[in-house]
C-alpha cells in the first residue's frame, strides 16, 4: 500500500509531498491509527509554532494531521524514510 505524506506550512509555506510504500503490516498499524479518534486528537493538541510544518499522511480513504512538534514513533520513521528515498536530509 502506498501512504501519501504532504507537508505543509514553514517560513515560506511551501508544499512538499511524497508517496511512500509499505508493507501490509505496516499500512495495517497506521491505518488503524488513522482511523482511531484519539490518536488523532493527541496528533491535533500539538502547542502552535511559528512558522512550523504540519504533515497529513494519507492512506485508504484515511487521514490524520501532525503537527512537526509531535511527529515521533512511526510516523517519524515512515517520514524519515520518504526523504531518504528522494535524497532529501532528514530535518535538523
Amino acid at each position: 500500500m502506498e501512504i501519501t505524506i504532504t507537508r505543509t506550512g514553514g517560513f515560506a509555506g511551501l508544499r512538499r509531498q511524497w508517496v511512500v510504500a509499505v508493507d501490509d503490516q505496516t499500512a495495517t498499524q497506521l491505518v488503524g491509527q488513522m482511523a482511531d479518534g484519539s490518536v488523532a486528537a493527541r496528533a491535533a493538541t500539538a502547542p502552535a509554532v511559528r512558522d512550523g510544518f504540519s504533515y497529513v499522511f494519507a492512506a485508504e480513504g484515511h487521514r490524520i494531521t501532525i503537527a512537526e512538534s509531535r511527529l515521533d514513533g512511526p510516523w517519524r520513521d515512515l517520514l524519515d524514510r520518504a526523504r531518504n528515498d528522494t535524497g532529501m536530509p532528514p530535518p535538523a
